[in-house]
């Protein structure tokens, strides 16, 4: 009988045990978690700033039409640095620097709860996009297989899609593509260098975003026969052609 009695008390405090492990739990993963790594609210307490739209110019620059994310979240503070890293170390603009002859400007597309951002820069003739892509509920990054899924276009046709766009555009140009290198003494042309950086791109490290359709548009590198050896253009996967972008 004491054998007996011995076991149910070890079994209670057992059960007391797992009782206060699944609490702390629960705690950690509801309160700590969720406060320090999403923003979990609806699409007005998730503004920043109640004053200002969800995305404005940045504030830091005068000349520099640089877009602010204006969400209260982590990843929302670190996407507008990245982006401002993009624009004063990729582009290395600044507020002296000489572009009022160069069109300088952002465009947002909100679908369900991704909000699509896509930066644009054309100095010359050469086109520098960024795309970032931020959840409306959540506050969180939006990753690319997530933009896929939204998108309603099947992954494993995407590489094709893009072979198909860029031989497409080319169809009356072709014969230069084929005749052109892209470096002194490389024997790939132009065009099977095209081809083949677009059958080996990583759709999960590059960056693409949500039009106002829905539609998945991906940024690529597309390297030319005469001027610019590389130029950047945007692919609308879903309707399958260049994606046209104007102030």
């Amino acid at each position: 009988m004491e054998r007996y009695s011995k076991k149910l008390v070890i079994l209670i405090f057992a059960l007391i045990f797992l009782v206060i492990g699944m609490g702390t739990y629960i705690y950690i993963d509801k309160f700590v978690l969720t406060e320090e790594t999403t923003c979990e609210c609806d699409s007005n307490s998730i503004i920043k700033d109640k004053t200002r739209p969800i995305i404005y110019d940045n504030p830091n620059y005068s000349k520099i039409r640089m877009p602010y994310i204006n969400i209260d979240s982590i990843d929302a503070e670190k996407l507008n640095n990245e982006i401002e890293v993009y624009y004063t170390k990729s582009l290395k603009l600044n507020d002296k620097s000489d572009i009022d002859d160069f069109p300088l400007f952002y465009d947002y597309y909100s679908n369900t709860n991704t909000l699509s951002i896509i930066c644009v820069f054309r100095p010359a003739s050469v086109n520098y996009y960024k795309a970032v892509n931020i959840d409306l509920k959540t506050g969180k990054r939006v990753d690319n297989l997530d933009l896929i899924l939204a998108s309603n276009v099947n992954r494993d046709e995407i590489k094709d899609t893009m072979v198909k766009i860029f031989d497409d555009s080319i169809d009356q140009e072709r014969e230069t593509y084929y005749k052109a290198t892209t470096l002194p003494g490389e024997e790939e042309n132009m065009y099977d260098k095209n081809i083949n950086y677009l059958k080996n791109l990583s759709l999960d490290d590059t960056e693409m975003y949500l039009n106002n359709s829905g539609e998945l548009c991906i940024i690529v590198d597309e390297y030319q026969p005469a001027g610019s050896e590389v130029n950047r253009k945007i692919m609308n996967i879903n309707k399958k052609e260049y994606e046209k972008i104007t102030e």
